[in-house]
């Protein structure tokens, strides 16, 4: 913790934003879950994980969802619009 809190005081001396990237979880053994499931399960991983950067006093300016729209959305996409990888 000690060496998040130190990372934390260098971002906030430099004025530097974070920019989080949740991409969802996939691993042996998630297949076997359903898509609410797997977007639960992810999710308690990226809230964990997020929050001993909060817990240290750092914040998170931006949140970026790469993956699990994308994946959710995957063969419902009408032709007419183009995939975007990332939201």
């Amino acid at each position: 913790m000690e060496d998040m809190q130190k990372l934390v005081g260098i971002v906030d001396e430099h004025d530097l934003e974070v920019i989080v990237e949740l991409g969802g979880v996939l691993g042996p053994g998630w297949g076997s879950l359903t898509d609410v499931e797997n977007g639960k399960e992810s999710a308690l991983v990226e809230i964990r994980n997020s929050k001993k950067w909060v817990t240290a006093g750092g914040t998170i300016d931006y949140v970026i969802f790469d993956g699990p729209v994308r994946r959710l959305l995957y063969g419902n996409i009408p032709e007419n619009i183009k995939e975007n990888n990332g939201v």
